[in-house]
């Protein structure tokens, strides 16, 4: 997670990081399958509690598919993700 961090350019918001214990306890201490959604207006940090889940998959030895209703924005979470998750060795692609 310090990398994340690091690599994040802002510290998280409180509401950020409440958002971001509560879908890390859904993704690490039960047992059902997780259930939330994670909504917010333009630039409140979706994408970076997206991409801090995906994380927390990969290393579970899971993979992770990210859908997007735009080839746009696609492209956009395709840049971000490689960006932050390239330097942890993490492979992603575009299907």
């Amino acid at each position: 997670e310090a990398l994340l961090d690091a690599g994040l350019g802002f510290d998280m918001t409180a509401g950020q990081r409440r958002c971001w214990l509560d879908v890390e306890e859904d993704l690490c201490r039960r047992l059902a399958p997780m259930d939330r959604l994670v909504f917010g207006d333009v630039g409140f940090g979706k994408t970076e509690m997206a991409i801090r889940a995906a994380l927390l998959a990969v290393r579970g030895g899971r993979q992770v598919a990210v859908l997007a209703p735009t080839t746009v924005l696609a492209r956009q979470h395709l840049n971000v993700f490689r960006r932050r998750l390239g330097p942890l060795n993490v492979s992603v692609e575009l299907l």
